[in-house]
Formats: structure tokens, sequence, C-alpha cells
């Protein structure tokens, strides 16, 4: 859908990755480690066979569900009084129910001037379905019918650069056809990204170096092309060494210090600030 097809008199554009928004995942070589009931119990089954003296170690396979171990033991901070385990998704949706009713709360924040697209590989209609479960979740936690409002552009093999250039072509187009309906005001965007697991400061954008979330928000900022834009980049993004000296990185989904962060962006706050505030 292009944004002539959509209503641009809005005050908020939400972008929305899934995978590490809506979900954990742990970073590897191969690609995204799903955080869900399946690879937890395995791991876990796994890491107990280690035990025994006959098995084999230091396997690809063990690496992984340490990290996968090393996720569900790793305490939050900031209201959460628990763990990633507290995040673990239904393999069946490809969900957690905890996050996703995160990403609800944040856009009944915003209120009904407001746009949300979908930036996550799943706008590939190939994951039609998926994403139909996701709008029905989605739905039912906000208390009323929801669905996408636009998707990016698809993009064959994308990378971190190629997902922020998206936004920023989007972005350009939304501020050109705002223009041109005499749309007045400033327009706040919100990005909730994880960049495939990839930390700032390893990758740039259209020759621009991305050192920072600030780096993302002025890219975005500069694509509006004159139009007044305020941007906020969610980096759901997490990194520690275990003990073994192997590092993790996390897509580490809206967590509630990510989540704090945007609903402050949007006027609000979490739950625990509001509490301690008290």
């Amino acid at each position: 859908m292009t944004t002539a097809e959509i209503n641009v008199d809005i005050d908020t554009v939400f972008f929305c990755d899934c995978d590490g928004v809506i979900n954990v995942g742990i970073g590897e070589m191969r690609g995204s480690i799903a955080f869900d009931t399946n690879n937890l119990k395995r791991s876990v089954d796994m890491m107990r066979d280690r035990l025994r003296p006959d098995s084999k170690k230091d396997s690809p396979s063990d690496r992984i569900a340490e990290a996968i171990l090393a996720c569900a033991s790793r305490n939050l901070e900031h209201g959460e009084n628990s763990t990633y385990r507290k995040m673990v998704s239904d393999p069946a949706t490809g969900f957690s129910d905890v996050l996703v009713g995160r990403l609800a709360d944040l856009i009944t924040m915003a209120g009904d001037r407001r746009m949300v697209v979908l930036s996550s590989t799943w706008r590939d209609p190939k994951h039609a379905k998926r994403c139909a479960t996701l709008e029905h979740a989605m739905s039912k936690s906000m208390g009323k019918l929801f669905a996408f409002d636009a998707t990016t552009a698809l993009f064959s093999g994308e990378l971190p650069a190629d997902r922020l250039q998206l936004i920023g072509d989007f972005v350009e187009e939304l501020c050109a056809e705002r223009a041109r309906s005499a749309v007045v005001g400033e327009l706040k965007v919100l990005v909730l990204d994880d960049f495939d697991c990839t930390p700032m400061g390893t990758w740039s954008c259209a020759g621009d170096p991305i050192l920072s979330s600030r780096s993302v928000e002025e890219y975005i900022e500069k694509r509006g092309n004159g139009m007044p834009i305020v941007a906020k980049m969610i980096h759901t993004f997490d990194h520690w060494t275990a003990p073994s000296g192997n590092k993790i990185c996390l897509g580490a989904g809206l967590i509630n210090d990510h989540f704090c962060h945007a609903a402050q962006f949007l006027g609000d706050t979490c739950e625990a600030c509001k509490t301690a505030s008290v």
C-alpha cells in the first residue's frame, strides 16, 4: 500500500520489526535462533546429556544450547523482576504473548492519529498466515480490530542498511504526500527494530556510519526533506559474555527498558516508573 492510499493526517508513525521485537532471537552465524519453548526444552535436555562421561563436548549445538540457557537465566531490570524466560515465544505463532501485549500498549498510547507500518520480513506474502495470527493477537490485546496500515517495500536478502533505507524511503514518500496534502504539524517516527541482531557501530547506510541509535534518528529526520520530524529508535538488542567466554547477542524484544523509552517518546511511561514516582 502506498502513502497516497492511506490517511497521512497523523501524528505518529510506527515502523515495527517482528523478530527480535515481539520475540527474542539469539544471534548466530547461521542466523537467529528462536528463543521458544521447543528450543529451550531441547537445550535443557542436551546440556543434561552432556553431563554423561561418554558425551561429546564443545560442538556447535553445545554453544547454541549454552546461549539459550544463558538467555533463560539472564536477569532483567527496570521492574521486570524476571529473566528472559518470561519472554519465551510459542513456536506455533513465532511470538511471545507478553511482548505482543507490550507492542499493543505502545500503539494504544499513540492514540487514533497514528499509522503502523510493518517493516519486518514478516511483510513478505509467504508469511501472510503468520502476520494474520499476529494481527488477531494484537486485536485481542487492544480490545478492537487491528491491522497494519502499510508495509515498507520488499527487498530480497535484506541487511540492516537495507532495512533502514527502506524505512527512510517510506518516510520520504510519506512526508512528500503530507506536503501535497498541506498537512501541518510535527510527525513522530518511532522505529522498533533489532536490525537483525546487529550492534550499532558496525554498519553504515547511504554512506553514513550508523554509530548509535541517534545516527538512525538523524538519518530518518533527514529523509523528511525539511518537513518537521522527530524520530526515536528503540534498538531491541542485548549482548553479554557468558562465563565460558562465548559472546551472546540477542534480538531482545520489548523488554521493559525498551518499552519504557518508547513510551516516554509517546508521552507516557511504564508501570514500574509510575509506581516508583508515587
